[in-house]
């Protein structure tokens, strides 16, 4: 009975799902790829199936974004997180190492902008309201390959990237996000900064969990 409900519950909630989609830190749009695969998958048990949108990416490396140009034709395709934090100074930008407390006071109690320069479209454009983000912060802090000192993972540049998406999602307030990063991500910092907002999960999964036992790449994911 349970699994005949499971089934019913799963099926009725394909047939209805309409889901817009961004992503942060969006590399090669590996997240929009997953997303186009559950789609396909969704229409071989319902006809109407899900219909998963793209809403934007955002994403600092040109070459990237010459991939996700192709993935995504005509979605925005904004360049720079930190842009949307009004308040956000050049100094703490070029900033080799943060001080995490004041860079942490100064995003998270900043104003967040509505629009951004988008590569795809040259100009800035308007950020569209999406019901799930997928991101993968930057790694670098808390990779045990870079053996980044432990006491020290906090004032890492790329903390004040976290710190943006995390101001960002506060104010765009999707519904859900998934978040990923490398085993040894903090999560007591993800639940310290959304999680008055968001209950969280984490999970720690490997590519052979889905399949892909030939590869060797162990990950936190994080279901707000």
């Amino acid at each position: 009975l349970l699994d005949t409900l499971g089934a019913q519950l799963l099926v009725s909630a394909l047939a209805t799902a309409r889901i817009c989609m961004s992503t942060h830190f969006s590399g090669l749009g590996t997240a929009e790829l997953a997303a186009s695969m559950i789609t396909a998958w969704s229409r071989v048990i319902v006809p109407a199936g899900a219909s998963v949108s793209h809403g934007y990416a955002c994403e600092w490396s040109r070459s990237a974004r010459n991939v996700l140009h192709r993935r995504l034709p005509g979605v925005c395709v904004f360049t720079d997180i930190r842009s949307r934090i009004v308040n956000l100074t050049s100094e703490l930008q070029a900033a080799d190492e943060i001080d995490f407390e004041a860079a942490k006071w100064c995003v998270m109690n900043s104003d967040v902008g509505g629009h951004a320069h988008c590569a795809a479209h040259g100009v800035q454009c308007n950020v569209p309201h999406c019901d799930l983000d997928a991101s993968g912060s930057p790694c670098p802090p808390w990779s045990r390959a870079r053996k980044c000192n432990k006491a020290r993972r906090r004032v890492h540049k790329d903390v004040l990237l976290f710190l943006c998406w995390c101001r960002i999602i506060l104010h765009d307030r999707p519904r859900l996000i998934i978040h990923e990063n490398v085993i040894g991500f903090d999560v007591g910092l993800l639940r310290e900064l959304v999680g008055h907002a968001y209950h969280i999960v984490e999970c720690q999964m490997h590519p052979s969990d889905v399949g892909f036992s030939f590869v060797f790449r162990p990950r936190v994911f994080c279901f707000l």
